[in-house]
């Protein structure tokens, strides 16, 4: 009888440990198949720590009337448009950018045949006026700086959307891409990746920052390194000073 007791007590302890070894196992997986995303604000997205997310707004066209209809949010004035711009650009041009911010200045190689619809948006808000003296709203240390919204909430955008493109490149430290609020919802909102990270193919990769160009790698990690606070979503994003585009130019 003693021995039966024994016996039943070793099984006991030896099938709790495969209980508990299968609890770890699980919860390990459950924390290595979180990756981050990047939406925008106008759909509502829960961020942590292991869950990122980048958000954004609209696109345009060239058969946008200037003086089109403006909205104002936060005392801020955001032009707003009716469609999206018809494409002007030419695919097999080679189109640099300088964007110039309060941190010092940046240079993106655009990829227009790769992405010519995200690229001719840019381009078309670029030469609009439409990101000067915009703020950098959401700044993530080791993962992405995010802008294009001159209100500044992470929900402003110039009116209208324009649809994904296929995208075979890597998310890596100075990829410019196209933050968005689901599938096909691109518009004037974008971030720049601070380090390498595998986001899913969800975010129209349109440039990238040289990674021999020192002083845009410079720039961008000044941003980066910003002190940030708790956003309006909980989330440790919110520039505790501010950080702004100055003027975005092409280069010839």
């Amino acid at each position: 009888m003693k021995y039966v007791v024994i016996v039943a007590s070793v099984l006991i302890i030896v099938f709790s440990g495969i209980l508990v070894s299968a609890q770890l196992y699980k919860s390990s997986n459950n924390r290595q198949n979180t990756i981050p995303s990047i939406t925008n604000e106008t759909s509502t997205a829960q961020n942590t720590a292991e869950q990122y997310t980048v958000s954004e707004d609209d696109i345009i066209t060239d058969q946008i009337s200037p003086t089109g209809q403006t909205s104002e949010e936060k005392g801020t004035t955001m032009k707003q448009y009716t469609q999206a711009p018809s494409m002007t650009i030419d695919t097999n041009k080679s189109y640099i950018v300088r964007v110039e911010t309060t941190k010092g200045p940046m240079t993106v190689k655009l990829f227009a045949k790769e992405a010519p619809s995200a690229v001719n948006n840019f381009l078309f808000l670029a030469n609009e006026g439409y990101y000067t003296d915009t703020p950098f709203h959401r700044i993530i240390n080791g993962f992405m700086i995010q802008g294009g919204d001159p209100t500044g909430t992470g929900t402003g955008g110039p009116g209208y959307r324009f649809n994904d493109e296929p995208i075979t490149r890597e998310y890596l430290r100075g990829t410019l891409a196209m933050a968005n609020a689901g599938p096909n919802t691109n518009g004037s909102q974008f971030f720049v990746m601070h380090k390498d990270y595998p986001l899913p193919k969800n975010y129209v990769i349109f440039g990238q920052i040289d990674p021999t160009d020192t002083e845009s790698l410079k720039t961008l990690d000044a941003i980066a390194e910003t002190q940030v606070t708790v956003s309006s979503s909980g989330e440790m994003s919110k520039p505790s000073e501010e950080v702004r585009i100055v003027r975005v130019t092409v280069e010839d």
